[in-house]
């Protein structure tokens, strides 16, 4: 088999998994890691298959490539990509130095995505970056300046009419003021997220606005109505642990020891 017929059948497999992404994400990760030696495509091929590897992870919660390889990656997007992909991929990049621990890092690189997305508009992207910039802060437990970041996500959101990212950022506003102690200012929020997340089909959405609201009233010792909101999350949402950990909490705060054991 020849490098040319080679290079056609990988992006071939590459035009496969990016139409599978919307419609299936598990299929189209399958389809990815069938491509057993990535690192071997040739620098373009290579670049793409990180990409597509970032959206999957965006749908299905995989775990992010390391940074090492999203380097490479932007290394040629930096020079053959659009405004558009080269934000996306320094979003993937610093999301991985992010997971590294490396915030230094994380937050330049962050830096450098905002000022391409602003020179060209892109305002679901500058959405994104701000929503990950305040996750930075968050994990340093700056709130306040998390609270910040995500505000100016959640309008980025809301003007683009980007539904599902406006209710997220709005859910992470409202959980950052119920780590500060304000539990009534947290649930206004979260009911506006709530009611903005009527308008949406993405169930894992849904539930982790759910997710949010039980813990919140979970917090104010209003046990029913966490309960409600808890088993809503974990019968809707593909990420069933954190709903799993809340309502066993939640069980043990109320005294159903049973239910928490059973759970």
């Amino acid at each position: 088999c020849s490098s040319d017929s080679g290079t056609s059948v990988s992006d071939r497999l590459l035009n496969e998994v990016e139409k599978a992404i919307a419609i299936n994400p598990d299929s189209a990760s399958n389809l990815l890691k069938s491509i057993s030696s990535p690192e071997k495509l040739d620098d373009k091929a290579f670049a793409r298959w990180c990409m597509l590897s970032g959206k999957i992870t965006d749908e299905i919660f995989n775990s992010i490539l390391p940074t090492y390889q999203l380097e490479r990656a932007y290394d040629w997007y930096s020079s053959h990509g659009s405004p558009d992909e080269q934000v996306q991929i320094l979003i993937y990049l610093g999301r991985s130095y992010f997971a590294d621990g490396d915030y230094d890092k994380a937050m330049s690189i962050y830096t450098n995505a905002l000022d391409i997305a602003g020179k060209n508009k892109l305002n679901n992207l500058i959405g994104y970056t701000y929503d990950y910039i305040g996750d930075l802060y968050r994990e340093k437990f700056m709130r306040t300046e998390a609270i910040k970041r995500y505000e100016i996500a959640a309008e980025y959101f809301k003007k683009e009419k980007n539904t599902d990212s406006y209710a997220c950022a709005l859910r992470d506003i409202g959980r950052e003021y119920a780590q500060m102690d304000s539990l009534s200012h947290a649930l206004n929020i979260l009911i506006i997220a709530d009611s903005v997340a009527a308008n949406t089909s993405n169930i894992n959405v849904t539930a982790s606005i759910n997710n949010a609201l039980g813990n919140i009233y979970s917090m104010q010792n209003k046990y029913d109505k966490a309960e409600e909101y808890l088993l809503k999350a974990l019968l809707t949402g593909r990420e069933k642990m954190p709903d799993y950990v809340a309502l066993i909490d939640l069980y043990t705060a109320s005294n159903s020891i049973n239910k928490a054991k059973e759970l």
